[in-house]
């Protein structure tokens, strides 16, 4: 399994709000743009949709849900009480800080 890894101007060609709603990681930025998709996401419809939001051709490379996750945890954090709020127990935070 490819361990997938970002540049800093990778990691900026998209937010984390369109990197968590299509399932997308950037792979390589060149013509065209190509990522990383969650394999259980995909459709042809996610690629056009894509191209026009984005105003470039665009490839997607089927990937395993698990290390799109991964992924999406470690660059793309969301705020608000969702994944990446987990910590290292895989509970999530809820009470006051210690200090």
């Amino acid at each position: 399994m490819e361990t997938i890894s970002l540049t800093t101007t990778e990691k900026q060609i998209i937010n984390a709000e369109q990197a968590w709603h299509y399932a997308i990681i950037p792979k390589e930025i060149g013509e065209p743009w190509t990522f990383y998709i969650d394999k259980e996401k995909y459709t042809s419809d996610i690629k056009e949709e894509l191209e026009i939001l984005l105003g470039r051709t665009i490839r997607l490379v089927k990937t395993e849900s698990g290390q799109i996750h991964k992924a999406l945890n470690f660059y793309y954090r969301r705020a608000g009480g969702r994944e990446s709020d987990m910590g290292l127990t895989g509970q999530k935070f809820s009470g006051t800080p210690d200090n």
